[in-house]
């Protein structure tokens, strides 16, 4: 005589519960909307961060210009009036490039918001795909 004690299931068949299947193209919609979202949105960022860089560069060369010209005053080569005058036309320039450089990260931290807002409507659309 043969007993069964012991009755394993088939990996198949077990249940869920009360939970429902999860929908098997939830994944592959996601990973679509958030790709579409990455392109959409940060396509103008490749030329933000050059211009932010091109600006820093800038300042860069700006401050050292300006340091060269205080040598040449401290070596009596150029006048205290000509380094005044210089020197306010370059302080101006570099705050200006800061300012421009501040409204660059400012359209950037816009452009993540604005991604993010995408993001979070498609999943809202979509509440039996983005789950």
């Amino acid at each position: 005589m043969v007993v069964q004690l012991v009755r394993i299931r088939a990996c198949h068949a077990r249940g869920r519960g009360f939970e429902s299947r999860p929908y098997r193209k939830r994944l592959f919609i996601d990973i679509v909307l958030r790709c579409f979202a990455h392109i959409f949105y940060t396509k103008n960022l490749v030329g933000i961060k050059s211009g932010i860089t091109e600006l820093q560069t800038a300042n860069s060369n700006l401050q050292k210009d300006l340091t060269n010209l205080k040598k040449a005053v401290d070596n009596n080569s150029v006048s205290q009036g000509e380094y005044a005058k210089s020197a306010a036309a370059t302080k101006v320039a570099i705050q200006q490039n800061n300012e421009t450089i501040r409204l660059y990260q400012k359209e950037i931290r816009n452009v993540d918001i604005k991604k993010q807002h995408f993001i979070t409507a498609s999943v809202s659309m979509f509440p039996f795909v983005c789950k």
